[in-house]
C-alpha cells in the first residue's frame, strides 16, 4: 500500500505477518520503520491522514495514537477527511480534523449489519456488503435503508474508482453504483455459467478505458464492456476441463491488450488476445 502527500511517498508492507513495516521517501531521503504489529487494512484521507486498522484496534498515523472504543472495529474506510468505522453493533465517524467522534447504532432492522464482508462510501453514503443484503448509510443524514429487492444480494465489491462502484452478486449478476447515483443491474451471463464454484468473488482486470476483463471461476473468463454493459465476449480453453477444474489465481492485463492466466495447478499456461477470439 502507497499514498502520496504534501511532497511524501509513504509506502506499507503488511500482511497475514506480526510485524509491519513504513518506508518514507522525503527529499530524496528513505526512512524505513518497524512495528511488531499485525495490520490489517490502511486508509488514506484527504488530508494525507494514515488509518490504521489492527488486530488491536484503529490507529492513526502511526502506532502512537490509538483511537478510542476501537478495539471492536472490524472494517474501516475514509470520507473526505474522516474514518468510518465498523463496530458488531455501529458505525463510528473519527473526525481527524476536529478531534471528536460520532458513533450511531445500527437499528433493530439491520442488526445483520455486523455479518459485514466489505465496505465502500459511495458518493455521501456508505455501502456495507453483507451476508444477508446490501446496506446504504447516509452519511450526511445519518440514515439507513436496505437496497431494493431484486436488485442484489450477498454481494461482494469488485472495482472502485472515482465514478462507479462494481459488486458482484455470486448468481450472473453486476451491479453498477453509477456517478449520477443510480444504480443498474447487469445480467453478465447464464447464471449456471457465472456463479464461481469456490464462493469466491471473481476478479475485474481492466484493459482500456472501457472494457474489463472478469474471471469467473471454475468456468473460464469473460469480457465486458462496463460503459454500455453489454457482453463482448466469452472465452474457453480448447479443453474446457483444464480451466473447470483449475482455480484462476491471477489475471495480469498488459499495455498491448493480452491477458495472462495463472492458474492454481497449471501455472501460467494461457495467453489471450482481445478483441481477438484467437489464442495461442
Amino acid at each position: 500500500y502507497a499514498h502520496h502527500h504534501q511532497g511524501a511517498i509513504y509506502m506499507w508492507q503488511y500482511g497475514p505477518t506480526t510485524q509491519s513495516s513504513r518506508t518514507r521517501l522525503n527529499k530524496g531521503v528513505l526512512t524505513s520503520e518497524y512495528f511488531s504489529q499485525e495490520i490489517k487494512d490502511i486508509y488514506s484521507d484527504e488530508e494525507g491522514g494514515e488509518w490504521l486498522l489492527t488486530t488491536r484496534g484503529l490507529y492513526l498515523n502511526g502506532f502512537n495514537q490509538k483511537l478510542p472504543s476501537s478495539d471492536s472495529v472490524t472494517h474501516i474506510c475514509t470520507y473526505r477527511n474522516i474514518c468510518i468505522a465498523l463496530t458488531p453493533r455501529e458505525i463510528i465517524a473519527y473526525n481527524h480534523s476536529r478531534r471528536i467522534s460520532r458513533r450511531t447504532s445500527f437499528p433493530k432492522a439491520y442488526r445483520h449489519a455486523n455479518s459485514c464482508r466489505d465496505l465502500v462510501t459511495w458518493k455521501d453514503k456508505l455501502l456495507i456488503f453483507t451476508s444477508e443484503n446490501i446496506i446504504i448509510y447516509d452519511i450526511l443524514n445519518d440514515t439507513f435503508t436496505i437496497l431494493p429487492q431484486g436488485k442484489i444480494k450477498a454481494g461482494y465489491r469488485l472495482l472502485s474508482n472515482s465514478t462507479n462502484i462494481y459488486a458482484y452478486d455470486g448468481k450472473g449478476k453486476l451491479l453498477r453504483f453509477g456517478d449520477n447515483e443510480q444504480i443498474q443491474s447487469i445480467q453478465l451471463m447464464p447464471s449456471e455459467i457465472a456463479r464461481p464454484s469456490n464462493d469466491y468473488p471473481p476478479h475485474i482486470i481492466t484493459l482500456n478505458d472501457s472494457t474489463d476483463v472478469i474471471s469467473i471461476y471454475g468456468n473460464g473468463l469473460y469480457l465486458l464492456d462496463l460503459k454500455t454493459g453489454k457482453n463482448t465476449h466469452f472465452c474457453k480453453a480448447e479443453d474446457h476441463n483444464h480451466i473447470r477444474n483449475d482455480r484462476i489465481n491471477t489475471l495480469l492485463a498488459d499495455h498491448t491488450g493480452c491477458l495472462w492466466v495463472a492458474m492454481e495447478h497449471a501455472g501460467l499456461s494461457s495467453l489471450y488476445l482481445f478483441p481477438k477470439e484467437t489464442h495461442t
